[in-house]
């Protein structure tokens, strides 16, 4: 078991790691509802990636995950890793990929990153759409930035 303080600073490092990744990448920060959910989003020349980082345990969100990818008609799962809590699938023709990765007993980041380049913004929109379905399958209150 980690300590707390070390579990507090991890989760700072991180979320320090990634705002700087995601104003350096001139991505995007959507701040979500009262849960304090965070999801941030950066767009490259061949990639795309977004995170949320909610109090949610990890198997608690990836089985969300899982369920609402089954049930997307226009997603193809490719491989699930449970013991990862990763699983891969193909949107359009992209291939996607979100795990889950947990910080603590109640603290769970997922990590959505696919291989979409700038000119795929309707697959970026579903991507982000399949985080939306997630959140509120968790009962996490969201907004996604309009820009």
């Amino acid at each position: 078991m980690i300590p707390k303080p070390l579990v507090k600073r991890r989760v700072t490092v991180v979320l320090l790691v990634l705002l700087i990744s995601c104003l350096f990448f001139q991505g995007c920060i959507v701040v979500l509802g009262t849960t304090k959910a965070l999801i941030m989003r950066m767009d490259g020349r061949n990639y795309f990636t977004s995170t949320v980082l909610m109090r949610k345990l990890p198997n608690e969100a990836f089985d969300a995950v899982i369920k609402v990818v089954s049930d997307t008609p226009e997603v193809k799962i490719i491989d699930t890793i449970e013991k990862n809590y990763r699983i891969e699938f193909k949107v359009s023709g992209t291939e996607a990929t979100i795990q889950a990765i947990p910080y603590d007993s109640r603290l769970t980041q997922l990590i959505l990153t696919a291989n979409a380049g700038e000119e795929e913004q309707e697959v970026k929109s579903k991507l982000l759409s399949l985080l939306g379905q997630v959140c509120e399958k968790l009962g996490v209150s969201y907004q996604l930035d309009k820009s």
